[in-house]
């Protein structure tokens, strides 16, 4: 019997302590064993169940199918909390993901905001990885009427594989070092697999665009074989935004900003690069919309999203930004209809193009 005890006890030591209790509360979308770190099933990721003075709380996705899960965390108190999420857009940039929140952050806060000098961190024990953004001395409103008081927060983005790891830490003010300590614990607490290394965050500027005028916009053209042409040239940077990156320089400057919208609108390219659109980002969620124009292949634009895409084209030059914003609109008098759609499964982006759309004899 004690020979038996001393087995069971043994058996009991070796298995991680949970730190806390948590949920999960999508067993479908999250792999949870005792052994190892909680990870998303689509991804080898591993997250920690407790990290800086933070407890796992509840593991969770906003979607069937699992590309876009979450895991929260706080302190015992509930004052400093955390929400990690992992999700697969179609175009995974942490830069731009950086430069989304950022532009959010001063759409909703303005002058009033104090943000700290923005730093690259280590994550999962790679260095240089993780784009960090904090703000502190910001008052978070959850309504007109109901203010959580003045706020710390800390913000970081990464690239591991296809996939795309954003990491937001809020508390009180007067905790601000222990939100930044609590975010950079986080970081250095995932485990990336093989297939989901973590890659490197160049340095970058945001600045404005100089004043520069092109207005001509794009026509869409037949179809035929400089669809199919485009279409390929276009989806080879899906999942690999170093490809598409025109510029050997990481550097974004801003065309344009859709004042008319509550949500951002945000116009860019590379600032050494030709005056004519890269991207338009539409929030801060993953969603936004790439124009590719390859050398040898006609201009193409790709509505990014997570775990999907859609593509339009070809186009006799790149569109204005103000057909893209006109896009965002709905307004697709310019774009004409999709010749194709990418979405993942389990081997990655699956491209389906339209023949009709394209111009070309169905099969």
């Amino acid at each position: 019997m004690r020979l038996l005890c001393l087995l069971l006890l043994a058996v009991t030591l070796q298995q991680p302590a949970r730190a806390a209790d948590y949920a999960v509360l999508d067993g479908q979308a999250w792999i949870d064993k005792a052994s190892k770190p909680p990870r998303p099933r689509l991804v080898d990721i591993g997250v920690p169940r407790a990290a800086a003075g933070l407890n796992l709380f509840q593991l969770n996705s906003f979607r069937p199918g699992g590309e876009d899960v979450v895991a929260k965390y706080q302190t015992p108190d509930g004052e400093v909390f955390a929400t990690l999420y992992l999700y697969r857009p179609t175009f995974p940039d942490a830069r731009l993901a950086a430069t989304a929140t950022g532009e959010v952050l001063k759409m909703r806060f303005g002058k009033e905001m104090k943000r700290l000098p923005d730093a690259i961190l280590p994550a999962g024990g790679v260095p240089g990885v993780a784009y960090r953004t904090m703000v502190d001395d910001a008052t978070f409103e959850m309504s007109a009427n109901v203010s959580l008081g003045l706020k710390a927060s800390f913000a970081a983005f990464l690239q591991a594989g296809d996939w795309l790891v954003k990491l937001r830490v809020s508390g009180p003010e007067g905790r601000k070092d222990e939100v930044d300590a609590a975010g950079r614990g986080i970081l250095d607490a995932l485990v990336f697999g093989k297939a989901a290394q973590p890659r490197a965050a160049p340095a970058y500027r945001l600045t404005e665009c100089p004043d520069e005028t092109y207005a001509a916009g794009a026509t869409r053209l037949p179809g035929g074989p400089d669809a199919m042409a485009a279409a390929l040239v276009g989806t080879a940077t899906l999942g690999n935004p170093a490809a598409a990156v025109a510029s050997p320089s990481a550097d974004l400057c801003v065309m344009r900003r859709d004042a008319s919208s509550r949500a951002l609108v945000l116009v860019l390219r590379p600032a050494a690069g030709a005056a004519t659109p890269a991207f338009m980002l539409l929030g801060d969620a993953g969603n936004l919309v790439q124009v590719v124009a390859e050398s040898g292949a006609r201009p193409i634009v790709i509505s990014h999203g997570v775990g999907g895409a859609t593509l339009y084209g070809p186009f006799d030059r790149p569109p204005s930004a103000d057909q893209l914003i006109a896009m965002k609109d709905g307004d697709t008098a310019w774009s004409g209809t999709p010749i194709g759609t990418v979405a993942y499964d389990r081997k990655g982006p699956k491209l389906t193009l339209d023949p009709a759309a394209m111009g070309l004899p169905a099969r």
